[in-house]
């Protein structure tokens, strides 16, 4: 009980840490606050997965430790290559094909 407890810690310090983000962007310009929309919307999917991700008693500590665990994770994220643009790439491909799909299903229609 005491690791989950712990861990429901670590959530509500990165929760605080995003309020704390959300309300500094929130006093910034137009321009600057684009320039962090990706970073806000990395850190909420973070958020996410902490909700429902199970750390080990060590990587909660470490965590616990770092006055930013938000920042530090967001930090390990934009070093890793990810699959996001060729899920997109995906993405937009199906849509197409469905799209075709479709069309071709109308146009059969209109010809019956």
């Amino acid at each position: 009980m005491i690791q989950e407890e712990r861990q429901k810690t670590l959530y509500k310090r990165m929760k605080e840490e995003q309020e704390q983000f959300r309300e500094w962007l929130k006093t910034q310009p137009a321009q600057e606050i684009l320039k962090h929309t990706y970073e806000y919307t990395i850190r909420e999917d973070i958020l996410m997965c902490m909700e429902e991700l199970e750390l080990s008693e060590e990587h909660v500590a470490v965590f616990l430790k770092s006055p930013f665990p938000l920042s530090e994770a967001y930090m390990e994220f934009t070093k890793w290559e990810s699959g996001y643009m060729d899920d997109l790439r995906s993405a937009i491909k199906t849509c197409a094909d469905h799209t075709l799909v479709s069309k071709n299903v109308r146009d059969s229609a209109a010809d019956s």
